[in-house]
């Protein structure tokens, strides 16, 4: 399973170019349903999230729902599947929300202080019981490195040891105060047949994932580099698939997991 990647990284404490750089200047090591195994159908495992941060993976993607809303439980898990008013379907099996940040919280800076994204595509139905579960785990192993509002505007240096939180945007409840970069608002999704820049994306980040194929459901990647040419900021890619364009994606980062764009 996944990347063969063991390439020595440079923090982003040290090296000088990055400190003063914001995240609009940068692209960011970034993962494609960061807990698949292998293909999209296979199963989800904290090994998966293990091994994109053991291969420098600074953006982590969960896709996350309610355990089962049918019988009103709440408890937020992580798995593949679509959002259903009848019925959440689901391809892999689910994992507990808490048992990924109990790793993560093991893991994500053990050997590095660059900040961690974290990708939350929330699909509780909007459920304040499932959301404010979500705040209440994340908070319970990231209290000390979660960051109050925006930080489009801060500079890369003073957000090491920070972990940051991607997420649609969310009116009520306090999940919506821990998220720092709302989607749709400071932040677009392309999928990769996306051709170019278009008015929306101005003075917004740009992430880039797999377009739907049979070659995306079996993890297959897709030619990164021109989007990280572009300038993009998140080229999210499927770390379980060990193939040339994830070598290439690697290569151009070379030896750091912030790369000037």
């Amino acid at each position: 399973m996944g990347s063969s990647n063991s390439r020595q990284y440079v923090d982003i404490k040290d090296n000088p170019e990055l400190h003063n750089k914001f995240l609009k200047n940068v692209s960011v090591l970034s993962s494609h349903n960061s807990y698949i195994t292998e293909s999209q159908c296979s199963s989800a495992s904290n090994s998966a999230i293990t091994k994109c941060i053991e291969s420098g993976i600074r953006c982590i993607e969960l896709d996350i729902f309610n355990k089962d809303i049918s019988k009103g439980d709440n408890e937020p898990v992580v798995a593949h599947g679509f959002a259903n008013p009848n019925g959440d379907v689901f391809m892999t099996n689910k994992i507990s929300l808490n048992s990924v940040m109990e790793n993560l919280n093991k893991i994500a800076f053990e050997k590095t202080s660059d900040p961690l994204f974290i990708y939350l595509n929330l699909n509780t139905h909007e459920n304040i019981i499932c959301n404010e579960n979500i705040y209440q785990t994340i908070t319970k192993y990231f209290s000390d490195k979660l960051i109050n509002g925006n930080v489009l505007d801060i500079p890369l240096i003073n957000l090491i040891n920070k972990v940051i939180i991607i997420s649609d945007y969310i009116n009520s409840g306090n999940l919506k105060n821990i998220i720092n970069i709302r989607i749709a608002i400071d932040f677009l999704n392309f999928n990769s047949s996306f051709t170019g820049i278009t008015e929306l994306t101005e003075n917004r980040l740009i992430r880039i994932y797999p377009a739907p194929s049979i070659s995306s459901l079996l993890s297959y990647n897709y030619d990164s580099i021109p989007f990280i040419n572009k300038g993009y900021n998140f080229i999210s890619m499927n770390i379980s698939k060990n193939d040339k364009n994830l070598q290439n994606y690697y290569n151009k980062f070379n030896n750091s997991r912030f790369i000037i764009v």
